[in-house]
């Protein structure tokens, strides 16, 4: 009877113990899964340009930013290289956008004239993604606007439209890389223009490629029909190489559903150029059976481009890995379930690689590699983070496991002691 009694103790006090830890564990908001690479540097934005971190040409940082809040960085630029720096926001999964909500980025010279701005935001039927804003600094022949060498301050703002949807802080990601100056005189011909259509999509059979979850871990693709799984209210991000003088066509189709009523923006294709500036993007509601989203008139690659205004024709200005992002809305979950759904990605590159300029120094990323778009894996960063996630959840389950079993031990402990 005593051993009877004491197993019932046994039972009674683990779970009265499992009850206790369970509901102490705060309820925090989930991270946007993307794949940051191993070497990411943390850092912390000033709130004004006095002691604003400095950011290296080729490495990326994690940062953050809350409602509201303005942050600055600093990055030392020569007076010949064209420089690029990006912003990707990370709002929570469970985050509620709303139209206004965003992210202003801008560079500004040592006397903090403006030398260059961007924006990305959230629309009225929009949901936590990505966002990218992209800011820049060309050297033209006969400016005298922010050419010099020197420190130049970068400006990370988020904007709320006067009203937050969520008081939580969004993961930011920041990137700088530097284009060289190119031998010979100035690009001066005419940018090549918005092209008619969104161009030719390869039909026929798709081939199974998952994609990855970051600029980082893309997935290389070249010219054909793709299929991977995305669920709802995530993001998959491919890259296709681009050469001198081609053109990418593109186009997402959500297949498999429907029947069970329309969604707004169910699905999303955007497009973003090698220094990571949007070009295009499509976001077509679902109706019927599916939802299929194409990119229209993005001109054929051309050093030129960069003198063009329209962002369309501007953003297709390098040889390069170009990314497909790739993203369902949550709405979807509520009629299909929070399993992964089929998305066919339909891709075309036309035209053969021409010459580009010759640049004074490595291009580094403004080039396309030999062998790019062959690959069909998720890149060894992304497997490691995922390896990093499986060994960090079966550490937090097995210290749970010992403070219950410890727990019970003691109460078995003093069962005994009365007994």
């Amino acid at each position: 009877m005593r051993r009877g009694r004491g197993r019932t103790a046994v039972v009674a006090a683990f779970t009265v113990c499992a009850v206790v830890v369970l509901s102490v564990q705060p309820a925090a908001a989930e991270p946007y899964p993307y794949g940051f690479p191993d070497g990411t540097r943390s850092v912390e934005g000033a709130s004004g340009p006095g002691g604003a971190p400095v950011l290296a040409a080729d490495a990326t940082y994690r940062s953050t930013i809350a409602p509201g809040q303005r942050v600055h960085y600093r990055v030392e630029l020569d007076a010949a290289s064209s420089a690029y720096v990006s912003a990707v926001a990370l709002p929570r999964l469970d985050d509620q956008v709303a139209f206004g909500d965003g992210l202003a980025v801008r560079l500004e010279g040592a006397d903090g004239g403006r030398c260059g701005s961007d924006t990305a935001g959230f629309g009225s039927a929009d949901y936590p993604r990505p966002l990218v804003a992209s800011v820049e600094r060309l050297v033209e022949q006969g400016s005298t606007r922010c050419q010099a060498a020197g420190t130049y301050t970068v400006v990370v703002e988020r904007a709320d439209g006067g009203r937050a949807a969520s008081d939580e802080s969004w993961d930011l990601e920041l990137d700088f890389v530097n284009e060289p100056a190119v031998k010979g005189p100035p690009a001066s011909a005419k940018p090549s223009g918005a092209a008619p259509g969104a161009g030719s999509l390869p039909e026929g059979a798709a081939k199974e490629r998952q994609g990855g979850t970051s600029f980082h871990d893309a997935v290389a693709v070249g010219p054909g029909v793709w299929r991977g799984q995305v669920e709802p209210g995530r993001t998959l991000f491919y890259k296709v190489p681009v050469d001198w003088g081609q053109r990418l066509a593109a186009g997402a189709e959500l297949t498999g559903v429907g029947g069970k009523g329309s969604v707004g923006a169910a699905l999303r294709l955007g497009l973003h150029n090698p220094a990571r500036a949007e070009v295009a993007a499509d976001q077509p509601s679902l109706s019927g059976t599916g939802a299929m989203a194409t990119l229209d008139g993005v001109p054929a690659v051309a050093y030129e481009n960069r003198l063009a205004s329209a962002p369309k024709v501007k953003g297709m200005r390098f040889a390069g890995a170009y990314y497909l992002q790739v993203t369902l809305s949550p709405e979807l979950a509520g009629k299909y379930g929070d399993g992964p759904l089929d998305v066919t990605l339909r891709v075309g590159v036309e035209g053969a690689a021409g010459d580009g300029p010759s640049y004074e120094g490595d291009p580094g990323i403004f080039q396309v590699e030999d062998g790019a778009g062959q690959g069909g894996g998720v890149g060894e960063g992304s497997g490691r983070d995922r390896g990093m996630q499986v060994v960090a959840a079966v550490g937090i389950g097995l210290g749970t496991a010992l403070v219950l079993w410890l727990a019970v031990w003691a109460v078995v402990g003093r069962r005994r002691a009365e007994l």
